[in-house]
């Protein structure tokens, strides 16, 4: 008997640990990029840590395909876009805040008709992780 009432205080507490979680890294902004170009593009993060440059894995974005990243440090990230044909020349460099933890970003990778780029912002705001009131 004694057993079953250990067990059975632990998934209590299990339970209540559960229910009081925070639910704020959950709330928490997220951005990403979105392909509106012709062209296959390669995108690269770099990030400066302790002084030194680190640069991230490079993603190879199809036409019309995103990716989105919930990882901010809440400091700016240098994107590189290349052209998947010609690694070697970003066609785009720019600075990227990361988002609030209230909002949402998507950033649009867009041709501008000459031969470059532009970046079109979509903000949303981020649901918040309460479940709805109950009227």
């Amino acid at each position: 008997m004694s057993a079953c009432l250990r067990h059975f205080r632990l998934c209590c507490v299990l339970g209540l640990m559960l229910a009081l979680a925070d639910g704020a890294v959950a709330e928490a902004g997220w951005m990403g990029f979105r392909n509106d170009m012709k062209e296959t593009i390669v995108i690269q993060e770099t990030l400066v840590v302790n002084g030194q440059a680190r640069a991230g894995r490079p993603q190879r974005l199809f036409t019309g395909e995103a990716v989105r990243d919930t990882q901010c440090v809440g400091a700016q990230r240098r994107i590189n876009v290349f052209d998947s044909k010609n690694t070697n020349q970003p066609i785009y460099t720019g600075n990227f805040p990361c988002p609030a933890a209230t909002e949402n970003l998507l950033y649009c990778i867009k041709s501008d008709g000459k031969g470059g780029i532009t970046i079109e912002v979509i903000k949303t705001p981020a649901v918040p992780n309460t479940p709805p009131s109950k009227k």
